[in-house]
């Protein structure tokens, strides 16, 4: 008869922790928004998707969190900027998304094969009154400011004869030169132009 009460205790602790006595799968989600100076975007929309489904926006601070469960599918909306990415996901896991907008510039980056040049590469920006004349960072990323483009689409081409030596564009394999166009003059996050 004891053996009947020890068992009939473990089962009501078992179907307890089952129903939400003490497994409670929702968690926490937090969002930052940031603009490519690092200052913080408040009111961004966010709709939630997902395991929870919703609609909220970023703080003054730029940041937004609330409980969710399962995974989440999130949507960036703010008129006038773009998002790296305008569309996050957070999980139980992975509850946190940092996020970069920008507003007024367009933002691309260089790379060869993949990575960053490690040096400097000219560009060439066609969609001004006049061809504009830039240098990326070392890291191979670089800002258009919209305030320069007068023209509804843009054309960016990155030099390799000006950034590189005769051998180094043998050694990597490069293109002359590495073309993106029909880009929008808009505020946009460019896919990578690889020399």
């Amino acid at each position: 008869m004891r053996r009947f009460w020890v068992l009939l205790l473990v089962l009501c602790f078992v179907l307890l922790s089952g129903c939400g006595g003490g497994s409670d799968s929702s968690y926490v989600a937090r969002v930052r928004i940031v603009d490519n100076e690092g200052n913080p975007i408040a009111g961004v929309q966010l709709v939630l998707d997902g395991g929870s489904a919703g609609e909220s926006e970023t703080d003054e601070h730029g940041e937004w969190s609330g409980r969710v469960r399962g995974v989440v599918t999130i949507t960036l909306e703010k008129p006038g900027y773009a998002f790296e990415s305008r569309q996050v996901q957070v999980t139980k896991e992975k509850p946190q998304a940092n996020i970069r907008g920008v507003t007024g510039k367009v933002i691309g980056g260089v790379v060869i094969n993949g990575r960053p040049p490690d040096k400097k590469v000219r560009l060439e920006i066609y969609g001004g009154e006049e061809v504009i004349h830039m240098l990326t960072e070392d890291t191979g990323e670089f800002k258009v400011p919209l305030s320069e483009i007068i023209h509804p689409s843009i054309v960016i081409a990155a030099i390799a004869e000006d950034s590189f030596t005769e051998e180094e564009r043998v050694q990597y394999g490069l293109a002359s030169w590495s073309v993106i166009s029909g880009i929008p003059s808009e505020a946009a996050f460019l896919p990578a132009i690889d020399l």
